[in-house]
């Protein structure tokens, strides 16, 4: 009796259309994708998979054909949402063959407070105040401005304004430092920090993302 050959299951599109391989898009949209593939031996389930959290949103028994194909919401939910940005793949499943696509929705940027690590807040006058947050971004932020418990209005974060902003990641999941330099007593109180990212839909949606946090800070002994 021989045994049957081995050969891998091969991903062969996985696209909306034949004409893009990145999609943008708007948020509440119905974005379909269309995975095609030639069965191996032995046959594998080909999975539609969100690559930002390793998410299985639909599994497929390939059969007995020797190609095979599907149309699904690359989301699984029929429509998107702000937090929907993020690599797609379509994926032979147990092996590393596979295609896989960018979606980006439309939105704000939106600061994720479960990530937020805010760090010491009481702080020495004269040192620098440093804090992280983490954003979900589907465009680089181009715009970052700071409010002080002395201000009467956000500044831009700039050395003038005793501020240094450094942005680091990759879109859509991106990491903010903000140094806030020299600090003194009066810094004490609630600090506004709000972000964007050139998003300009509607004049009833806000373009900035804002989060607050706070300085304690004490005088040197």
């Amino acid at each position: 009796m021989r045994a049957s050959a081995h050969y891998p299951t091969n991903i062969t599109y996985f696209s909306q259309t034949h004409a893009r391989n990145n999609i943008t898009t708007l948020e509440n949209k119905t974005v379909e994708v269309t995975c095609e593939w030639d069965n191996g031996n032995p046959k594998r389930n080909i999975l539609l998979r969100n690559d930002q959290n390793q998410k299985i949103i639909y599994s497929e028994d390939p059969g007995e054909n020797t190609k095979g194909s599907f149309r699904k919401s690359i989301t699984g939910t029929g429509s998107t949402s702000c937090t929907d940005s993020g690599r797609y793949a379509c994926v032979a499943e147990g092996t590393n063959k596979q295609k896989s696509i960018s979606l980006w929705i439309e939105c704000p940027p939106q600061f994720l407070h479960s990530d937020v690590e805010q760090g010491t807040s009481k702080l020495s006058q004269g040192s620098d105040a440093g804090f992280q947050f983490s954003i979900l971004s589907y465009k680089d932020i181009t715009g970052c401005m700071l409010k002080g418990p002395q201000d009467d209005q956000p500044k831009e974060c700039t050395n003038k304004t005793r501020c240094d902003i450094t942005v680091s990641g990759a879109l859509p999941r991106l990491n903010l430092t903000v140094v806030i330099s020299n600090v003194s007593k009066e810094d004490s109180g609630t600090w506004l920090l709000s972000v964007e990212n050139g998003f300009h839909r509607k004049a009833s949606i806000p373009n900035t993302a804002t989060v607050y946090f706070t300085l304690d800070v004490m005088l040197r002994k």
